[in-house]
């Protein structure tokens, strides 16, 4: 791999760099490969997020939801929202208010958006479509 412009040999396994990879052992190669990629070479970034996502949300409140129930609390439903929810709950700053000029234009143009379109404004604004 390049790390700051200099090309640095990782074994994947001991005496790895000494040995071919071939038909024979090509899986165990992309097994460890794998392995490598997404587990050891994040390991410092993936602890940091976890400890930064844990300093908001303690590890014993995440144990109470199975992983598809979480990816729903995070990510939300996959649902037709409601623009007048959104509207409802949003905050304005800048000198920006409900009936403004330029937010009520705003507002009726993503009445008008079906939901394909309304996903993508929200994944525009917040990175998350749901």
């Amino acid at each position: 791999e390049e790390i700051n412009g200099q090309i640095i040999t990782k074994e994947l396994r001991s005496g790895g760099s000494h040995m071919i990879v071939s038909n024979y052992n090509r899986i165990q190669y992309i097994y460890l490969m794998a392995d490598y990629k997404l587990n050891k070479q994040i390991k410092e970034q993936t602890k940091a997020f976890i400890n930064g996502f844990q300093s908001m949300i303690p590890g014993n409140l995440l144990k109470m939801f199975s992983p598809p129930e979480l990816r729903r609390v995070m990510s939300g439903e996959d649902v037709n929202w409601s623009v007048s929810d959104l509207r409802q709950h949003t905050t304005y700053q800048s000198g920006y208010f409900d009936q403004h000029k330029t937010v009520r234009n705003l507002w009726s143009i993503l009445e008008e958006f079906d939901s394909k379109d309304k996903n993508a404004f929200l994944k525009f604004v917040t990175s998350c479509s749901r």
